[in-house]
């Protein structure tokens, strides 16, 4: 990849760290703000779209300018993908059951990176740029999948009613209102 688009050491350093990881953290803060006033499976789906597309967009680089857009664009929808998938859990799932979600959902971000571990092995079969098409793909193919099958679940289901007490570092649903 270096090679084919003319990037040097320092260029991939960029690219591989603060190209994505700034913009992400940045991102991050705006889209959290728009899940709460956004429908959350759209926002989810069209989040896991757009980074697919972008990540599918790699294969069309030819320098580190083309490199730079592609990887900004990963790191902006990535960043879209978290907060209203945690937003979602907490609507999904009774609060009993809730840190088991989210447990499964970040295990999920450890074994998609461990996964990378065997992108060597796919460059090497199909070439960098096939690469980046199939995975690309495959992330527009589950965003499809989960704009139309995950329902957007009452906001605050859990919450109706009860307020929140809290005892010691803990806190604990009261069926009994905070305030009349």
């Amino acid at each position: 990849m270096r090679i084919a688009t003319g990037i040097n050491q320092v260029e991939y350093s960029v690219l591989a760290g603060p190209a994505f990881t700034v913009f992400f953290v940045i991102s991050m803060l705006f889209t959290g703000m728009l899940t709460d006033r956004l429908n959350r499976k759209v926002m989810l789906s069209v989040a896991i779209i757009g980074w697919s597309i972008s990540t599918g967009l790699h294969c069309f680089a030819n320098s580190f300018g083309t490199l730079l857009a592609a990887r900004l664009g990963v790191g902006l929808f990535q960043s879209a993908a978290t907060p209203p998938a945690f937003s979602l859990m907490d609507d999904y799932f009774p609060i009993e059951r809730r840190t088991t979600a989210n447990s499964i959902y970040v295990f999920g971000y450890g074994l998609g990176s461990g996964m990378s571990i065997i992108t060597p092995v796919v460059i090497g079969a199909i070439g960098w740029r096939l690469a980046f098409v199939a995975i690309g793909s495959l992330g527009v193919f589950i965003g499809l999948v989960c704009l139309f099958t995950i329902k957007e679940p009452e906001r605050f289901r859990f919450y109706r009613g009860k307020s929140i007490k809290f005892v010691g570092n803990s806190a604990y649903l009261s069926d009994k209102p905070l305030f009349k």
